[in-house]
């Protein structure tokens, strides 16, 4: 048996323990019992259990209650909540991984600007590179998809900023913001999500539409987690509106012209043709 078992030490941290339960780090002291299959089952099924009930839990504020989640996480309840960075990160990498379903690619964006410049010049780059069309397609929307992601994590930071300058006289810290940020960005890629899901099966409508439909959002979860006089809501409103349709428009924009900028060379090549 180890040592620190036997002194009675987290066998984790060396930290004495005065329980079952260590007091610097958190970890249950083991018990010989702990590795029987029956113990290790239940103790599977607990944890996913709770995970499946933090994510319930977190999704039906996210969705159904704008600014709940961050009003109830701000105020210390955290342990019941999927935390605000894997939850960005784990619905952004849902709505890339089901992009091409939502045409969040460069085909859909032709479809939805009726415009074939890009992937004309997709075409370029695969005929020089003697490759085929659907490959190279699917390189660069991959490519996009990165840094695309990428942009918006800068993002999101820059908008979590800007939130902070707007209720600096509220909020002293500015991770606090970026809590507010992590939340709205994530019901925002949920909203984008089904807004692209719509156009896929036929919708009829330019971005401008989706702005209006996500202002409500936006509006609840301000309300929500920093009630105000309405003379001094509506200007911060309107504003982190904008922001959030400039951060989200320049995101795409970047992603593309990176992922033309990677190509270099083949680049100007495909273009003299």
């Amino acid at each position: 048996m180890d040592i620190s078992a036997i002194a009675g030490n987290c066998e984790n941290c060396q930290t004495p323990l005065q329980g079952d339960f260590c007091h610097s780090c958190g970890q249950k002291k083991l018990d010989p019992q702990d590795w029987s299959l029956r113990r290790a089952a239940g103790d599977y099924w607990n944890e996913l259990s709770e995970l499946d009930s933090k994510v319930f839990r977190t999704l039906r504020l996210l969705l159904l209650h704008p600014g709940q989640l961050t009003k109830q996480y701000l105020s210390g309840q955290r342990q019941p909540f999927v935390p605000p960075v894997k939850l960005y990160l784990a619905i952004t990498t849902l709505f890339f991984f089901f992009g091409a379903q939502t045409e969040f690619n460069i085909e859909g964006f032709q479809r939805s600007a009726n415009d074939q410049r890009l992937g004309n010049i997709v075409k370029r780059l695969a005929e020089s590179k003697k490759v085929p069309y659907e490959v190279e397609l699917e390189k660069f929307n991959e490519g996009f998809h990165k840094m695309f992601s990428i942009a918006m994590g800068i993002g999101v930071v820059v908008f979590g900023f800007f939130v902070h300058l707007l209720y600096r006289r509220t909020e002293i810290y500015y991770a606090r913001s970026l809590v507010f940020a992590l939340h709205f960005w994530a019901l925002f890629f949920v909203v984008v999500f089904v807004w692209r899901l719509a156009i896929h099966f036929g919708l009829k409508a330019p971005m401008q539409v989706f702005y209006v439909v996500l202002l409500p959002f936006l509006a609840l979860s301000l309300r929500t987690v920093w009630p105000e006089k309405v003379s001094r809501y509506l200007p911060k409103l309107f504003a982190l509106w904008a922001g959030t349709a400039m951060i989200y428009s320049m995101s795409v924009f970047l992603g593309i012209a990176a992922q033309l900028a990677s190509y270099g060379s083949v680049m100007r090549d495909a273009m003299r043709r």
